[in-house]
């Protein structure tokens, strides 16, 4: 069975950390221990960028997870 490094991004407010800490806590007792992201809203804008991907697989992760990632209105 092919075990995948979990990573998480999600976004800088209340439910986007909630929303990390839930989908941790119940990875963390199926025996995995995921790589969590939660964006600088200043530096890396809203939601998940490409730059923050790519260092997420630098850091090993072969699985990403967005959890409320909200929307960006026109």
């Amino acid at each position: 069975m092919r075990r995948e490094t979990v990573a998480s991004s999600a976004i800088t407010n209340v439910d986007g950390a909630t929303s990390s800490a839930t989908l941790a806590r119940f990875l963390r007792r199926a025996g995995i221990d995921p790589i969590i992201h939660i964006p600088d809203r200043l530096f890396e804008g809203y939601g998940p960028n490409v730059d923050a991907i790519r260092a997420l697989a630098g850091r090993g992760a072969t699985l990403l997870v967005t959890v409320d990632c909200g929307t960006v209105k026109p």
